[in-house]
């Protein structure tokens, strides 16, 4: 299993409070898994494969030797005041986005980005570069869902895991090519 502490995080871990206000904007109950996880690193950024034991034709042109890459998993990112990120307020004023908080590379995203990509709704958005996700699962579940791999343009998908803490013990590193 990957070390995720000794991985650059996207912020400080998520304390309960930030876990509460995820759950309550997603409105779902979080896997005591990923709670966990975000305690200690409220996402990472790193360079790891899934493996894939199943899935189907339409996914293969989306999958690199069996294994879909995860270059991050997100946190629960607790909001950020505008006023605390110059950079990212110029953005903000460019893009004409209104509101006094703004969050960035975080679960909360998820609404947003379903809608963006014409995802399905009930998903918790875990990784993904707009053509291809990592998610979990709520469609037939209200807690500890399945993890799975869709793929945007046609809404593809495979379950690629039972739930978050398998997902988690079945990552590997990726492979350096030094």
């Amino acid at each position: 299993m990957i070390d995720f502490t000794a991985l650059t995080p996207h912020c400080p871990p998520a304390q309960e409070e930030d876990i509460r206000e995820a759950e309550e904007v997603l409105s779902v109950i979080l896997p005591d898994s990923y709670k966990r996880f975000v305690k200690k690193t409220n996402g990472v950024y790193l360079s790891a494969r899934y493996p894939i034991l199943e899935f189907t034709e339409e996914l293969s042109t989306f999958l690199s030797n069996d294994f879909v890459p995860v270059f991050d998993i997100l946190g629960v990112n607790k909001l950020e005041h505008r006023h605390n990120n110059f950079e990212l307020n110029e953005l903000i004023e460019e893009w004409g986005v209104e509101g006094e908080k703004v969050c960035t590379d975080s679960i909360i995203e998820t609404e947003y980005l379903s809608n963006e990509w014409n995802l399905p709704k009930s998903l918790v958005l875990l990784s993904g570069d707009g053509h291809t996700w990592i998610a979990l699962d709520y469609r037939q579940v209200e807690k500890d869902p399945p993890v799975i791999f869709i793929e945007s343009e046609n809404c593809h998908w495979c379950k690629i895991a039972d739930n978050f803490e398998q997902f988690l013990c079945r990552l590997v590193e990726e492979e350096s090519t030094s």
